[in-house]
């Protein structure tokens, strides 16, 4: 389920998502990872482990806002991967988690609709075409 392996314990090596840390601030917070990454909220960027791709921080910290419009399946989706616009784009495609996510919404096939707007658990990557 995640790049880590497939349970909730190695969360802290890899991502910051609600976890022990959390909790103790926010205590009706019931559904958190068994470990301690000792950040309440954000983490500076590269704090945790990359995955096998080399890449920092794609799960966790900060729901990552994506180009693509939010639709509700992929039903007519661009098949060459590119971005999934159109003229009525209310809401974007956010993925990956952020630090108070519990460890169910902190993977990357989970994907959910923002409506924009900016929050300290929402933001964004930048990417260069090579």
């Amino acid at each position: 389920a995640y790049y880590w392996g497939s349970t909730t314990a190695a969360q802290c090596d890899y991502a910051n998502g609600a976890d022990v840390s959390a909790r103790s601030k926010y205590p009706k917070w019931k559904e958190t990872a068994p470990c301690k990454d000792g950040y309440v909220t954000t983490s500076p960027v590269g704090t945790f482990k990359p995955n096998a791709f080399g890449l920092y921080d794609m799960l966790g910290n900060a729901w990552q806002l994506t180009q693509d419009c939010f639709t509700e399946d992929y039903d007519g989706a661009p098949s060459d991967g590119s971005v999934w616009q159109s003229k009525d784009c209310e809401e974007h495609i956010i993925r990956g988690g952020s630090w108070g996510s519990n460890p169910g919404l902190m993977r990357s096939a989970l994907r959910g609709g923002s409506p924009y707007g900016w929050y300290n658990y929402s933001g964004f990557r930048l990417a260069k075409d090579l």
